[in-house]
């Protein structure tokens, strides 16, 4: 299992009970910060070629394509802009390629090719 990943320990800590509660939390490696110095080590050491990986919230709540100015809510306005990064560096990554599903949040599904 690949270990989770935030830049809010306090999200885990919300998951925490749940994953306790289903017997996995010896599976669990949680890793607090920016998600693409992360990333990076990750896909070389836990994702062999040909494996997938996928990001969840990648269109963080519609934020992705609004306008600058748009009204968002405090907490989706603070991390929009590490959401558009994170996307932004998957497309251009030449190790991969990516399948961006709109569904709910939307979900970024990558394969890795080198």
């Amino acid at each position: 299992m690949a270990p989770p990943l935030n830049i809010n320990r306090e999200n885990y800590k919300l998951g925490l009970p749940i994953i306790q509660n289903a017997g996995v939390f010896h599976k669990i490696d949680f890793r607090e910060g920016p998600a693409l110095p992360v990333l990076d080590q990750m896909i070389e050491d836990l994702v062999k070629v040909g494996g997938v990986t996928g990001y969840d919230n990648i269109l963080w709540n519609g934020s992705v394509v609004a306008p600058p100015d748009a009204p968002l809510m405090n907490y989706v306005r603070f991390y929009r802009d590490f959401v558009l990064e994170l996307n932004m560096a998957l497309a251009v990554d030449p190790r991969i390629e990516i399948c961006q599903l709109p569904v709910g949040g939307g979900i970024t599904l990558c394969r890795r090719i080198s």
